[in-house]
């Protein structure tokens, strides 16, 4: 399992490490412990670090959330700090360059957690296709393989899935948490089964053709899903 570490030097005595509920993990370490120390603190914490960022992120993904103020969403490889605004017209703005990312969402006066969560998903999916529409006209105008549709939705197992015949393209809605660097390999390696429909040889190269680095890229992803089998 692949997971970032946040390293915060504070005015405490012992070390202490802790993973939020949005799957981030934090370690809070004393002034003047020098780097070497802290990273063997990490690594000797490795195990109860996957076995307790596994249950965190299982359970979030089992329960829908209600995105009150504070809560942090994960856009383009970007955690953000949720601010609700009242407003007339339901809508979303990024800060995205602030010290601290900022989303602000906008809902009517009379809203819920329901109403909070359809926003965000449609503002979420919406921007998503959009950007894949671009990255697909980009990748397939390069390759000379330009799918015919790209749609998104929510899978459990897979990033994207080509039907080669059609060549229709069908994208993770979690896709839109991933660093831009991320989805642009995902839609390569999509695009690339257009021509390869398996994983030979000649599949990976065409890949590494146009994207050399695309080793680094599929790593941003994580482990959590995979890309067309």
């Amino acid at each position: 399992m692949e997971y970032a570490v946040q390293v915060t030097k504070k005015k405490i005595k012992n070390m202490i490490i802790r993973i939020t509920r949005e799957g981030e993990v934090k370690v809070s370490v004393p002034y003047g412990v020098p780097s070497a120390r802290v990273s063997d603190f990490i690594k000797s914490k490795e195990q109860w670090i996957e076995r307790n960022l596994e249950k965190v992120l299982r359970g979030t993904q089992n329960r829908p959330r209600d995105f009150e103020n504070g809560d942090r969403i994960r856009i383009l490889g970007k955690n953000y700090r949720l601010q609700i605004i009242i407003s007339r017209d339901s809508r979303i703005e990024l800060f995205p360059d602030e010290e601290e990312p900022l989303a602000l969402l906008y809902v009517p006066m009379y809203n819920d957690a329901g109403t909070r969560r359809v926003i965000l998903y449609n503002w979420l999916k919406d921007k998503l296709i959009s950007l894949l529409y671009e990255l697909n006209k980009k990748y397939g105008t390069l390759t000379g393989y330009l799918p015919r549709e790209v749609r998104v939705r929510e899978m459990k197992s897979l990033w994207g899935s080509c039907n080669v015949r059609e060549r229709k393209i069908t994208y993770n809605f979690h896709l839109i948490e991933k660093p831009l660097e991320a989805i642009e390999y995902v839609v390569l390696h999509e695009i690339s089964h257009m021509p390869y429909p398996d994983h030979q040889t000649g599949f990976w190269e065409f890949v590494s053709k146009y994207m050399p680095d695309w080793r680094a890229r599929k790593r941003l992803l994580g482990e959590e899903r995979r890309e067309t089998p």
